[in-house]
């Protein structure tokens, strides 16, 4: 059985994805939408709280397997303001 989410919350799970994703025009787009169904500060902000937790840890897994693939170095040849923080 499928279950189909409308409004306010298809929405704020919207905007969980769309960080998730790193789509900033969908995010933008997600959080309008949400405010037009209703949803307040503290529901959107939960909302991405909550993703940027779930995103924080997919990032820690794949710096562990970087670290391991390298021998525990992390780090980049990256010239300085090169905008990729490395």
């Amino acid at each position: 059985m499928a279950i189909k989410m409308k409004g306010k919350m298809k929405e704020l799970v919207a905007i969980g994805a769309s960080i998730g994703s790193n789509c900033t025009p969908c995010l933008k787009h997600h959080i309008r939408l949400a405010k037009e169904y209703g949803a307040s500060e503290e529901e959107i902000k939960e909302s991405i709280e909550i993703a940027l937790k779930v995103k924080k840890n997919s990032t820690r897994s794949i710096d562990k397997l970087i670290q391991d693939i390298l021998g525990g170095e992390l780090g980049g040849d990256c010239e300085p303001n090169c905008g990729c923080e490395g």
